[in-house]
């Protein structure tokens, strides 16, 4: 991970928070989809709408 988008990570980590009730494990999986989403797209900035994206694209038990 690039030192530059270590702002990103602190600016979306209370929607990643949220959406995922603290649980570590899907935490954990929804960030590494996030940076996979801002790679692909090469895009230097998060935003809520990442966050979305990333977690429709994970398959999450329910």
């Amino acid at each position: 991970m690039a030192g530059g988008l270590m702002p990103t990570y602190v600016a979306l980590s209370s929607p990643i928070a949220v959406r995922e009730g603290g649980n570590f494990r899907p935490t954990y999986r929804l960030i590494a989809q996030v940076q996979r989403i801002l790679d692909i797209n090469q895009i230097n900035t998060g935003t809520e709408e990442v966050v979305d994206a990333a977690r429709e694209s994970l398959v999450i038990g329910t």
